[in-house]
């Protein structure tokens, strides 16, 4: 019998064979494109037969991964206790950040139609296009096998959580997590292109015991000089070995995501699998089909596994109930049932009904829906003062194409590092210093990342891009703000986001847009005027929000004669779960880019009661926390 180790290897082995038999027939179909005009050729039928290719390579990838779960656990000896059969049918033909497969599919062809209209010779278009397509390829069939292993493992009440375990070949950002056990809730850490794949652990023993060389030291130790240096650049090598701490000298999250769409956007909803006979249909499907037109399937969001997860907030049984729920397992129903088992729809009894719809209790009401531009958030910035206005625009600095990006490299680089770069005085009277490390800039387009530091210490890093659409619009992607917990609180990001307004508000920049994410920032970015980006962003938190609504409804329920709870308390619960309701009918039956569409303002502060303070918890609160979502702000 194989061990559990060549298990793990003869998996890793088996799906990087596998990614290699997808791309080949991929890029033999993307020469039949023309080079000058890849765009009516991929239209015309190319894509739907690379799109079989992909579809095909995810639906085995995800039956290899789940089924390696059980690999895993006979090789040790240990018993499964699976709820179910994965459904790898449901983990194909969906990105890993959440859209229709297809439209991933299509992006490095629009890409390519863009740099051709540019000027960039066809040759060369084509060979970036062939580029991002097989890293698209790659990072789609290697995904679908590792959720298709998260599930199993999420499904199997003896599998405890699971080790990273990294390619011999992985890069730093992926070194430095090897080794580590997480919960089976977690979602997988990857990135583009990422090789590495889950252990499943079954004991705390089983983890210490297994692999102690699976550690970043370890494999660090391992390589030559001549590979620390390529993986973990010739400083960063140097400083390890001379007794730096590896983990500081990597940021391990940069660059990568529990599920990463292109420049590591995590949006984890689906349309794949919502019937409108469910009710994530019937809650989303008024906004999936226009009138008179008939659809078997809504076009807007449901959750994906690794948001399943979250939603769940470690309680197993809700997170195999809603993996069935969502029809990612199949087959025999779990041996333990869940504590919520309510039929989809019901709305409850109860022992009061409000002749009047709800305002939801104490929650700000927001402005405009789905258009992004709430007429209750923030004016716009004014115009820098004081000659700051004389400085470069961004409309001047981006670059128009590539040979103007190699041209003015020093140039963008020394006016990003001066706009960015400075101190910042937090409203507690800490000095944050901003020093700008990498500016990267090509074809309408600017990427800048840098470093924050106090007293010399350093506590976090900032990343912002800057767009041109093809019309001159100008964007920006507040893409990353991290600080360390020690200096959280203080006030840096009002005051580091107020002087980068002014400067874009001075550049004639249309709209910011963010991913909301980590723990804070879903729930922090909606206080802040953000709102939904669409409404497939609107829908998932919706589908959040019904999550959170149900067991309250259980709980009516089951206290519905109840003597030992007041009359108060019980319709204090009455009337949240009524305001929840009026929130999401009102979804149903208004257009996303409607007025009375909700905001994510208004969901964030729904269930808020007069006098609660930031460190108090409210019903739409905890549909934000943990949330990501794509937001946007109109300048």
């Amino acid at each position: 019998m194989a061990t559990t180790e060549e298990v793990v290897r003869g998996h890793r082995a088996g799906q990087q064979t596998l990614v290699q038999r997808a791309l080949a027939p991929v890029v033999r179909l993307l020469s039949l494109l023309s080079r000058s005009a890849p765009g009516p050729s991929w239209t015309g039928g190319v894509d739907e037969q690379v799109l079989a290719v992909v579809i095909a390579a995810q639906q085995e990838s995800a039956d290899n991964g789940a089924s390696y779960v059980g690999q895993v656990l006979k090789a040790a000896g240990v018993q499964s206790r699976l709820a179910g059969r994965v459904a790898s049918r449901a983990l194909a033909g969906t990105a890993s950040d959440g859209r229709p497969l297809n439209s991933l599919l299509g992006y490095p062809i629009a890409v390519a139609v863009r740099n051709i209209e540019n000027g960039m010779p066809p040759d060369e278009a084509f060979e970036r296009l062939i580029r991002r397509m097989a890293m698209i390829v790659a990072t789609q069939v290697a995904d679908a096998g590792r959720v298709g292993a998260g599930v199993a493992m999420a499904a199997d009440r003896v599998v405890l959580g699971y080790e990273r375990m990294v390619n011999p070949s992985a890069c730093s950002r992926c070194i430095v997590l090897a080794g580590r056990m997480y919960s089976w809730s977690e979602g997988f850490l990857r990135h583009p292109g990422c090789q590495c794949v889950h252990r499943p652990v079954f004991s705390i023993e089983d983890w210490r015991n297994a692999r102690p060389e699976n550690s970043p030291s370890r494999i660090f130790g391992r390589m030559s000089r001549e590979e620390q240096d390529r993986t973990f650049g010739r400083a960063g090598a140097q400083a390890i070995r001379d007794g730096a701490d590896i983990n500081q000298v990597v940021n391990a999250r940069r660059g990568i995501s529990a599920a990463a769409g292109p420049g590591g956007r995590p949006l984890l909803a689906t349309t794949e699998g919502t019937t409108r006979r469910g009710l994530a249909g019937r809650r989303l499907g008024s906004q999936a089909r226009p009138r008179g037109e008939r659809v078997d399937r809504s076009q807007v969001a449901r959750l994906m596994p690794e948001e399943i997860y979250r939603a769940a907030d470690g309680d197993r049984d809700e997170a195999i109930r809603l993996l069935r729920r969502f029809g990612y397992l199949t087959g025999p129903v779990a041996s333990k049932p869940s504590r919520k088992g309510r039929a989809d729809g019901d709305q409850g009894t109860g022992r009061k009904r409000a002749a009047e719809q709800q305002d939801g209790g104490g929650q700000a009401q927001g402005g405009a829906g789905g258009s992004g531009q709430p007429p209750g958030g923030p004016p716009p910035p004014p115009a820098l003062p004081g000659g700051d206005g004389d400085r470069p625009r961004l409309d001047d600095l981006i670059p128009r194409d590539d040979q103007d990006a190699e041209a003015r490299r020093g140039e963008i680089e020394d006016a990003i590092a001066e706009r960015i770069g400075g101190e910042y005085t937090a409203r507690d009277g800490t000095v944050f210093t901003v020093h700008v490390d990498e500016v990267d800039s090509e074809a309408d387009e600017i990427r800048a990342k840098a470093s924050i530091r106090v007293d010399g210490r350093l506590v976090g890093s900032v990343i912002r891009e800057f767009y041109r659409e093809a019309d001159g619009t100008l964007w920006v992607d507040h893409a990353w703000l991290e600080l360390d917990p020690s200096v959280q609180g203080r006030g840096f990001a009002p005051v580091f986001n107020r002087r980068m307004e002014r400067w874009y508000g001075a550049s004639g920049v249309d709209r910011i847009e963010i991913v909301a994410g980590l723990d804070k920032g879903g729930y922090v970015w909606a206080t802040q005027g953000f709102d939904f980006a669409d409404v497939s962003e609107a829908s998932d938190m919706l589908e959040r929000l019904e999550l959170r609504a149900e067991p309250l409804r259980q709980w009516l329920e089951e206290h519905e004669d109840d003597e030992d709870v007041s009359d108060a308390e019980y319709e204090r619960v009455e009337d949240l779960v009524e305001a929840a309701e009026e929130l999401m009918n009102r979804a149903e039956s208004v257009d996303f880019h409607s007025p009375d569409y909700p905001t994510a303002q208004e969901i964030s502060q729904l269930g808020r009661l007069p006098g609660q303070g930031k460190d108090d918890r409210w019903l739409g609160k905890d549909v934000m926390m943990g949330s990501q979502w794509r937001g946007i702000r109109y300048l």
